[in-house]
């Protein structure tokens, strides 16, 4: 399954606490967002999960990807 989190705002890093904190396996999170200070905010929250696959991007074109 692949998921975007696309801007990683407050409510954005609310979302990507929410998914870590699920059951989903087999997961790819996909967090965008144009400013590095917000990418390294989502990096902090995420750095204690190492099974699921997290990629920061600070852009997406969205025909590379399929994304539930």
């Amino acid at each position: 399954m692949n998921l975007a989190i696309i801007g990683c705002g407050v409510i954005g890093r609310y979302h990507l606490k929410s998914v870590l904190n699920s059951n989903l396996k087999n997961v790819n999170i996909f967090v965008i967002d144009i400013f590095k200070d917000n990418l390294d905010e989502c990096k902090k929250i995420a750095r204690l999960k190492k099974k699921i696959n997290i990629y920061y991007l600070s852009y997406v074109d969205e025909t590379d990807k399929n994304f539930d």
